[in-house]
């Protein structure tokens, strides 16, 4: 009798780990169609979940990365790593509902940071340079409003620091130059109400703190967390 039990019971395992992986193949089809919702659309997600119940409905851990991520208001990320913890789906609407905990990191490169720049009404023909572990240098034409326009159209270069509050990405400035003349203080206080937040993870559909920011390897990477988030059901995209 005991070699039919084991037969039986080595089926019995087959069976179970065949059902389990039918299930995380189901699970993790919805959660790469929830990421454009969730994190923005993207050139391609690669998405690995472990846990999973019977149902589909609970998972433990989802990592996904998304490839080129458009997010609304945003520079285009070249690569966001996302690793989510006791998630829940709605599995007749194919969505995630809610996230019990979640850390993003956000990759962008130098030139898709510029273009962003590029496109803000305070910055005209302007280039960008990551340097040191927070710091950019901004090269360009300034036109912010409330400030003359013998400082506002001369070609200027601004030097900062990139600094996380809450959901919002800043920009400190630290120095303006203007040819060899460095600009007032004042100068430098109207330049920083105008450009900030640089960016503001607080209406997105994964409401986030942003963490910490670094430069590492030519590449800023933005870091971000959250716990506890129920989700908005209409995701802005």
């Amino acid at each position: 009798m005991k070699p039919t039990w084991t037969l039986a019971a080595a089926v019995l395992a087959a069976f179970l780990v065949a059902c389990a992986g039918t299930v995380d193949r189901h699970v993790e089809g919805a959660i790469r169609e929830s990421l454009p919702r969730l994190v923005g659309p993207a050139d391609r997600y690669d998405v690995t979940v472990r846990g999973a119940d019977a149902g589909g409905s609970r998972i433990a851990e989802v990592r996904a990365i998304g490839v080129r991520v458009q997010r609304p208001r945003w520079p285009v990320l070249d690569r966001v790593d996302v690793n989510l913890g006791d998630v829940v789906v709605d599995r007749a609407e194919r969505r995630v509902t809610s996230i019990g905990r979640a850390a993003i990191a956000l990759h962008l490169r130098e030139q898709d940071l510029t273009e962003f720049l590029g496109r803000q009404p305070w910055l005209e023909s302007g280039t960008l340079a990551f340097s040191g572990s927070d710091e950019i240098t901004i090269a360009g034409r300034l036109g912010v409003p409330g400030l003359p326009a013998a400082i506002s159209s001369p070609r200027a270069e601004l030097r900062g620091r990139l600094v996380p509050r809450g959901a919002q990405l800043l920009l400190r400035v630290d120095a303006i130059t203007f040819g060899d003349r460095a600009a007032p203080p004042l100068v430098r206080r109207v330049v920083e109400q105008t450009i900030n937040p640089l960016f503001d993870a607080a209406d997105h559909a994964v409401p986030s703190q942003l963490d910490s920011v670094a430069v590492v390897g030519g590449e800023l990477v933005v870091r971000a967390s959250g716990s506890d988030l129920t989700l908005r059901r209409d995701a802005p995209r």
